[in-house]
């Protein structure tokens, strides 16, 4: 199956289900037993609740670091990740 950049819905064995941005396949290291990393952004951002506090969104917890922004330490909006094709269990183009 041939990927083409986009938003994709992905069953992973370890990080369970999210939505993610397809934006790369990079080649890994001789090897390797995958042949290929797949790219994707993940929207990490917090969100505003009913009460305009700020809380953490349904993919926070996959950023890879904190962030200030306006002295506020949070998440950042999007987060990159390489993802190993053999721990991916299911993948579908929305």
């Amino acid at each position: 199956m041939k990927l083409e950049p986009g938003i994709y819905r992905i069953r992973h064995k370890r990080k369970g289900e999210f939505v993610a941005n397809l934006i790369g396949v990079e080649a890994t290291k001789p090897g390797d037993p995958d042949d290929a990393f797949l790219r994707v952004q993940i929207n990490t951002a917090q969100v505003l609740d009913e009460h305009g506090e700020f809380v953490d969104g349904p993919y926070s917890w996959m950023a890879n670091a904190k962030v200030r922004i306006d002295g506020r330490k949070t998440t950042p909006p999007v987060t990159e990740k390489l993802l190993r094709p053999s721990l991916i269990l299911g993948m579908e183009r929305i």
